[in-house]
């Protein structure tokens, strides 16, 4: 399933306009500029013209793969961060993925999904998500097996996997900002909190 998020309208956008205008940019170079290094044909076909349309291709298929899984990308406004603290419900959720890449973001990732009723309808779906962090949360968590999921019941594109949300120095300097660092307290009993600092928690993500 692929869900268009505005965050990635304007990159989509720039890979198809590098993807159809490249060969008119690769011509408007010599035209303006004849005399050029990057007016010489073969330069200007691969330096320009070919250049241009990986870079377009490449655009459009991070566009693309970024929009397979819209509840990550939701969660970088700091209002849904702060909705999701302060009304967010804990539920199971469920293990599609989990492995180690070399692609950035280097690290461990995990790929997961839960079930949660649809506000408009009250239906049954299955929401998806993404998170990447440290080796200790992700390295090889078998398929299936059980995580626990925060997320907005009001909207469960909101959501993140519970140790992730409540530790990421992101989402804990968006909480101290907005004055609500002691609403972490009713997580402590059950979860682990710590107070990461960025150079700790990618050191720990990028553990192989």
């Amino acid at each position: 399933m692929f869900f268009f998020d505005s965050f990635m309208i304007i990159p989509f956008i720039m890979g198809i306009f590098w993807l159809l205008f490249s060969r008119w940019l690769g011509n408007l170079q010599i035209k303006k500029y004849p005399n050029s290094f990057l007016s010489i044909p073969i330069i200007n076909e691969i330096f320009i013209v070919w250049t241009g349309r990986v870079v377009g291709v490449a655009t459009i298929i991070i566009a693309l793969y970024s929009c397979t899984f819209p509840d990550t990308s939701i969660m970088r406004k700091d209002e849904n961060v702060i909705m999701l603290l302060e009304k967010g419900k804990i539920i199971e959720g469920e293990v599609i993925k989990s492995w180690y890449s070399e692609d950035a973001p280097l690290g461990w990732k995990l790929m997961y999904q839960f079930k949660a009723k649809k506000p408009e309808t009250q239906e049954e779906k299955t929401y998806y998500s993404m998170v990447w962090g440290p080796k200790p949360y992700y390295a090889d968590l078998p398929k299936g097996d059980t995580i626990d999921v925060i997320y907005y019941s009001k909207n469960p594109k909101i959501n993140c996997e519970i140790r992730y949300f409540l530790n990421y120095p992101g989402y804990r300097h968006t909480f101290k900002e907005a004055g609500k660092l002691y609403l972490l307290d009713k997580f402590r009993d059950e979860y682990e909190v710590k107070n990461y600092g960025y150079i700790l928690w990618y050191d720990l993500q990028s553990q192989k």
